[in-house]
This record gives C-alpha cells, sequence and structure tokens, in this order.
C-alpha cells in the first residue's frame, strides 16, 4: 500500500457560501476511500502564519522542491489532526486531501500562495432565497447577526469572488448547484462529475454510499442539535424578499452561473 499518495496531488478546496451545501458535497467526496475533505478551518491567515514557522526550522541546506513538499504535508496533516473525525489510517492511504469551510474563497490567494501544487476547488452554490432564509433561522452562524441586505451583500461577493477564480485558474475550480440535485434521479447522477474531475473511479459500493446520504446540515437538524435553538422557524419577511427580488446584481450573476431560482422565473420569462 503507498502512503501519503497525497503529496503527488493538488489539495481540494470545497467552499462557497454559508448554508450552500459544502457539507453535502465534502460527505460525497469523503465516500470514496481515495478521498479526505477535513472540516472547517476558518483561519487562513493562521494557517499561513504556522506554515512559514515550521520553514524557518527546515534545515538550510534542502532545496526549495523539497521544502516546499514538507510544508505542503505540513498544512495536510494540521488540517487532519485539527479534525477530531478525521480517519487517520484514511490519511495516510488517501491521494487527495482537503479541507471544507465556507467563504474561504475569499482566501483564494492566500491558498495559490501556499502550495506548492495549485489547489483544485469545489464551489457550493444555491439560490439567494434559500440561502438568506436559512441563515436567518440558524443563531450559530455568524451571518444571523446581520441583516438580510447586509447578508445579501456577503452573498454576492462570494458569487463575484467564484467568478474571478474562474478566470484566474481555470480548469481547477468546479461548480456544485445544490438547486439542480433536486431534479436527478439520486446523488451519484449529479455529483459523479467531482469524481471524473479528479480522475477517480467510480463502482457500485461508492454509488450505494453516496446515493444513501440524505440531507446534511438541514435548517430543522442544525436547529435540533443538542437542543440549542428550539425557535421555530420564520420565513423572509415580504421586505427582504423584495429586497432580494429586486437586487438587479442578484439576477445578472444567478443568469451569469445559471442558478436555477424559481423566485426569478417569471422575472426572466417576462423579458
Amino acid at each position: 500500500m503507498d502512503y501519503f499518495r497525497f503529496l503527488n496531488n493538488p489539495p481540494v478546496i470545497v467552499c462557497g457560501n454559508p448554508r450552500s451545501g459544502t457539507r453535502m458535497c465534502a460527505n460525497v467526496l469523503n465516500a470514496h476511500s481515495d478521498v479526505l475533505i477535513t472540516g472547517e478551518w476558518h483561519n487562513v491567515s493562521k494557517l499561513n502564519r504556522m506554515v512559514s514557522r515550521f520553514s524557518e526550522y527546515l534545515p538550510d541546506r534542502i532545496t526549495n522542491e523539497l521544502k516546499q513538499e514538507k510544508s505542503d504535508a505540513m498544512v495536510h496533516m494540521m488540517w487532519a489532526l485539527r479534525d477530531t473525525a478525521t480517519d487517520m489510517d484514511k490519511l495516510a492511504k488517501a491521494a487527495y486531501v482537503g479541507n471544507k469551510t465556507p467563504t474561504v474563497e475569499h482566501h483564494f490567494d492566500k491558498f495559490e500562495q501556499l502550495f506548492g501544487q495549485k489547489p483544485i476547488y469545489v464551489y457550493c452554490v444555491r439560490n439567494a432565497f434559500s440561502v438568506l432564509r436559512s441563515v436567518k433561522n440558524l443563531k450559530n452562524l455568524a451571518w444571523n447577526k446581520n441583516s438580510v441586505e447586509k447578508n445579501l451583500s456577503l452573498y454576492l461577493s462570494s458569487l463575484k469572488k467564484y467568478q474571478e477564480m474562474l478566470r484566474l485558474a481555470p480548469g481547477r475550480v468546479h461548480l456544485v448547484k445544490l438547486d439542480e440535485l433536486k431534479s436527478h434521479e439520486n446523488n451519484m447522477s449529479y455529483y459523479r462529475f467531482l469524481f471524473d474531475a479528479l480522475n477517480l473511479s467510480v463502482d457500485e459500493t461508492l454509488e450505494r454510499r453516496v446515493n444513501r446520504l440524505g440531507k446534511q446540515n438541514s435548517m430543522e437538524k442544525v436547529k435540533s442539535k443538542n437542543n440549542v435553538d428550539e425557535s421555530t422557524v420564520v420565513e423572509l419577511t415580504e421586505d427582504e424578499f423584495q429586497l432580494i427580488l429586486g437586487s438587479l446584481e442578484y439576477r445578472r450573476l444567478a443568469r451569469e452561473l445559471s442558478i436555477p431560482d424559481p423566485n426569478l422565473a417569471s422575472i426572466n420569462g417576462a423579458k
């Protein structure tokens, strides 16, 4: 058995707005025996500082290429060690190791500088109405403290960052649209393209694992977790709904990214 094969492949970064299917995407990828996507690490600047400090302890006589390889290995190990759910045996045998953290697309430049092998990015997107309604109901999220107007601005900023990543890293950025999953027969029929992008084989066992995955981190599941939030679900107000509906920037980005959004269908159909 070959160990630490992930050093031969780029890291996989799963990112996107909160409540956009990043957990589902990570679990789908983790269903493969050759993939390990670790849990959230928001402080990318701290990760950069840790790598810089680590590099200072490496002998001067080793090549820059070997220093970079060791630094890459250190990041993968830190991701895994910080994640209490990590299967260390799987880490040792995985062909791809990565991390799932919403909003880290804004650290794209740091990731590009951090790794010798430039990362593969999986950007998850969901329509704005569903994202902002979900955020409004989940008190454990930082965005929950913001107004819907503020969160719409953050949401749009993320979509624009995706477009920038797509331009700067062609062939390395893959788009997952959570809203499209509903129209597919099963999970694998939609997510298979990710395994193809990583040149990973798909067999019947993997298909069964992926297709057995239900909703991950659904709003109801998060609210009831450890009984931390027993409040009833609240909907977007009419003013909040109209704020999103009236955003010309959202309409443009939803059209450019082909985000399925039934709330925009009547507007687009009228044009």
